[in-house]
């Protein structure tokens, strides 16, 4: 099926499950104000749990904006426009029926996160990160679910302070301490890519894959990536080989591949986060979101090119570092300048294909292809075998 498809009939379902579960358990404040609460709760593998959590309101901040998102979709696909407020102008064809006048007034009303002037993002209200976290569950907000997001500049130092604090308790001193693990130096990375540190997220990649026989915290966890790229923690003596966890490698790939390319802030971000020892990169049909296939090539600071191709037809925003002034291949597809170095796209039609290049750079047509980059042999290593 189609992903509209799929959307319709099976997460659409499953989602709005999940935040009925959650409105059901809002409390009105006890103050007499206006706000609506999450009751106390704890936040993944924190110590202390605590009312409106910033995992909790987080997440269903997400889930009521992507619900809201998925009806109106939806009901343009059909060829209608809701009436604002009235839920019921909604196709038939979404099951359970939307409610949303229920999620708008829910958004509006909802708790803010609690925040610290000095340190960003708390856990709780009232529960300061204080010590490490291996996990990032109160940043869910900036990542994965870009909520909060460093194209907008108002938001970017909470974003930064908040991600500071947190990689601040889990510097590795003598060991990975404060509960720490590999998932925390991914996270780092996706972060750092957001941020566009691309030297940070080169360093927290690097150091995960010469994680070779640390230890975590007072658990007594041993952590070890191996050379088929599998990671795991030993299980708190349980057993004597680590266990494996392999969401860590595969979150690792992931945060390799966002340095190439970013989608999930409304902007397809082509080379977000390259750090200057990588002179030349190239990437081949990496998939963005709104079904469009990027490929590029990046040469000792700026895209020699950026080539796109649609495969739904949906509208495209793009940021791709290609020195100014650019062009296009077709000169059918235009680029419509939106702010610094981002432009909307106008003329790419479902199936169709646009090359984004430097205007001044035609003699060097030839460079403007897609082919392995050469690297001497002392450079070639095997993952986690360093």
């Amino acid at each position: 099926p189609s992903d509209r498809t799929y959307l319709r009939l099976h997460f659409y379902p499953l989602l709005h499950g999940a935040a009925t579960y959650h409105l059901r358990l809002l409390l009105a404040d006890r103050r007499g104000g206006k706000l609506l609460h999450l009751p106390v709760a704890a936040s993944p593998e924190y110590k202390t749990n605590g009312a409106d959590t910033s995992y909790d309101l987080a997440l269903l901040r997400w889930g009521l904006k992507t619900l809201i998102w998925i009806a109106r979709d939806h009901q343009s696909s059909q060829g209608g426009v809701p009436e604002e407020g009235n839920s019921t102008t909604f196709h038939s064809s979404l099951s359970p029926a939307p409610a949303v006048e229920k999620w708008e007034s829910t958004l509006s009303s909802l708790a803010p996160y609690s925040i610290s002037e000095t340190t960003g993002y708390n856990i709780a209200a009232n529960v300061p990160l204080t010590v490490g976290q291996r996990h990032f569950s109160h940043l869910l907000m900036i990542y994965p679910l870009q909520l909060e997001q460093w194209e907008n500049p108002a938001a970017r130092d909470l974003i930064a302070r908040s991600v500071d604090h947190w990689v601040s308790l889990c510097q590795p001193k003598d060991g990975l301490k404060g509960g720490c693990a590999g998932y925390s130096y991914t996270g780092a990375a996706m972060f750092s890519i957001l941020m566009g540190r691309g030297e940070a997220a080169l360093s927290n990649i690097t150091a995960l894959l010469k994680t070779q026989s640390t230890v975590t915290g007072t658990t007594g966890m041993g952590a070890v990536v191996g050379p088929n790229t599998m990671y795991g923690e030993r299980c708190k003596k349980l057993w004597p080989q680590p266990c494996p966890c392999m969401e860590t490698p595969l979150h690792a790939a992931d945060a390799i591949q966002s340095m190439f390319l970013q989608s999930g802030a409304g902007i397809v971000d082509v080379f977000p986060a390259i750090p200057s020892k990588w002179g030349e990169v190239v990437f081949h049909k990496l998939l963005a979101e709104g079904a469009f296939l990027v490929s590029g090539r990046w040469y000792f600071g700026e895209a020699l090119f950026v080539r796109i191709e649609s495969l739904e037809g949906e509208e495209l925003v793009v940021r791709p570092r290609v020195r100014a002034p650019v062009s296009t291949i077709p000169n059918s597809v235009k680029l419509i300048p939106l702010k610094d170095g981002v432009f909307r796209i106008q003329g790419l039609v479902a199936g169709g294909e646009v090359m984004i290049y430097h205007l001044g750079a035609q003699e060097q047509i030839d460079r403007y292809t897609i082919s392995s980059v050469a690297q001497k042999n002392s450079h070639h290593n095997f993952w986690g075998k360093h």
